[in-house]
Protein backbone atom coordinates (compact mmCIF):
# COMPACT_ATOMS: atom_id res chain seq x y z
CA UNK A 1 0.00 0.00 0.00
CA UNK A 2 1.44 3.18 -0.92
CA UNK A 3 1.33 6.27 1.82
CA UNK A 4 -0.56 9.00 1.60
CA UNK A 5 1.18 12.27 2.05
CA UNK A 6 -1.54 14.17 3.09
CA UNK A 7 -2.87 11.97 6.25
CA UNK A 8 -0.86 14.28 8.27
CA UNK A 9 -1.04 17.43 6.81
CA UNK A 10 -3.96 19.89 8.32
CA UNK A 11 -6.42 21.55 6.32
CA UNK A 12 -4.24 24.87 6.75
CA UNK A 13 -1.13 23.69 5.27
CA UNK A 14 -2.91 21.95 2.56
CA UNK A 15 -4.74 25.34 1.57
CA UNK A 16 -1.19 26.99 1.76
CA UNK A 17 0.15 24.75 -0.57
CA UNK A 18 -2.27 24.36 -2.92
CA UNK A 19 -2.25 28.80 -2.93
CA UNK A 20 1.64 28.69 -3.22
CA UNK A 21 1.49 26.12 -6.35
CA UNK A 22 -1.96 27.36 -8.22
CA UNK A 23 -2.71 30.70 -6.54
CA UNK A 24 -4.51 32.35 -9.62
CA UNK A 25 -5.94 29.28 -10.60
CA UNK A 26 -9.50 28.89 -10.20
CA UNK A 27 -10.87 26.87 -6.88
CA UNK A 28 -14.34 27.57 -7.31
CA UNK A 29 -17.21 29.38 -8.81
CA UNK A 30 -20.36 30.66 -7.26
CA UNK A 31 -23.02 32.44 -9.07
CA UNK A 32 -21.41 34.92 -10.77
CA UNK A 33 -18.73 34.67 -8.37
CA UNK A 34 -15.36 33.19 -8.97
CA UNK A 35 -12.19 32.66 -6.69
CA UNK A 36 -9.03 32.11 -7.00
CA UNK A 37 -7.16 29.50 -4.57
CA UNK A 38 -5.30 32.83 -3.85
CA UNK A 39 -8.39 34.60 -2.57
CA UNK A 40 -10.19 31.54 -1.63
CA UNK A 41 -6.67 31.27 1.41
CA UNK A 42 -7.50 35.29 2.16
CA UNK A 43 -11.09 34.87 2.69
CA UNK A 44 -10.28 31.67 5.03
CA UNK A 45 -7.37 33.20 7.03
CA UNK A 46 -9.83 36.22 7.84
CA UNK A 47 -12.42 34.31 9.17
CA UNK A 48 -10.22 32.21 11.46
CA UNK A 49 -9.05 35.75 12.41
CA UNK A 50 -12.56 36.74 13.44
CA UNK A 51 -13.45 33.63 14.99
CA UNK A 52 -10.64 33.64 16.81
CA UNK A 53 -11.07 37.31 17.89
CA UNK A 54 -14.80 36.61 18.92
CA UNK A 55 -13.72 33.45 20.88
CA UNK A 56 -11.21 35.41 22.71
CA UNK A 57 -13.23 38.35 22.98
CA UNK A 58 -16.36 36.50 25.31
CA UNK A 59 -13.92 34.66 27.31
CA UNK A 60 -14.41 31.20 25.92
CA UNK A 61 -11.84 28.72 26.59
Amino acid sequence: MTANPFAEATARALLDAVAAQSGERLAMVFGDERVTFARFRQRVETLARGLSAKRSWSGSA
